[in-house]
């Protein structure tokens, strides 16, 4: 049995919120629009009883316990990307498109991806980036995620979209190969740990969101890349940079 966290709460404290309840083993979030008393719902996934009441107590808000198999079923949304629309089913995934870091993505995606380039998008969720980066041109898309409910998301997502998407579990580490574009969407902490990984599989951009404006310095050092920074841009608390590697690895 799983069990959900449901957290209603004002539009600033959402970004606070979603980071610390992936901080207290949270499996999954979907924001969802809440009712005239409130900005947002926030709804959490837990593999256990445990977690969520751990959750419960540090946050407040309401748990109850859910069927697996349904328990994350927001209503599919509709994302713009360039001249496309890609309709996105979280799944179990929880990633619609509209937060802001996936939206840094999307706008980075439009100015610098060139048709017929290969995409990596690491930790793909429900799929958005990936199918962004396919729809604007990319000529071969690789997506994946340790999740095996967000990799079927991303290959159910692809599919409804009438996108070819190649999809895994695998993890980073294990992944060989070059891509002329790799984009990644996590947390710092998410990040450092594998951002050797992002550098050594892009050979020429990176686009980077998930990280906090003061993370900045961060986010570069742990990816290794002293060449040019070409673009940094901001929404709210959030950044979202596209940086050129250099064609060598450093050591």
């Amino acid at each position: 049995m799983s069990w959900i966290l449901t957290i209603t709460t004002a539009d600033e404290q959402v970004d606070p919120i979603i980071e610390r309840l992936w901080d207290l083993g949270t499996s999954g979030i979907a924001t969802l629009p809440a009712d005239a008393s409130s900005d947002c719902r926030l709804l959490a996934g837990f593999d256990n009883e445990a977690n969520a009441e751990t959750a419960h107590a540090a946050l407040g808000g309401t748990i109850g316990p859910v069927d697996p198999t349904d328990w994350a079923t927001p209503t599919p949304a509709d994302i713009a990307v360039g001249d496309h629309v890609l309709t996105i089913d979280a799944g179990q995934s929880f990633g619609h498109g509209g937060h802001p870091t996936t939206q840094l993505c999307l706008r980075a995606l439009e100015r610098h991806l060139r048709p017929g380039r290969s995409v990596l998008d690491v930790g793909s969720g429900s799929g958005v980036l990936a199918m962004a980066a396919k729809a604007l041109g990319a000529g071969t898309v690789t997506a994946i995620d340790i999740d095996p409910a967000a990799v079927a998301a991303t290959r159910a997502n692809a599919a409804a979209n009438g996108l070819s998407v190649d999809t895994s579990a695998i993890d980073i580490a294990e992944l060989r190969g070059s891509f002329d574009l790799v984009v990644v969407n996590m947390l710092i902490a998410e990040l450092e740990p594998i951002a050797s990984h992002v550098r050594r599989l892009a050979n020429d951009l990176i686009i980077v969101s998930g990280a906090l404006v003061e993370q900045r310095d961060r986010v570069h050092a742990s990816l290794g890349v002293a060449a040019e920074v070409i673009e940094q841009t901001v929404d709210g608390e959030w950044i979202g940079d596209t940086l050129r590697v250099d064609q060598e690895p450093p050591a």
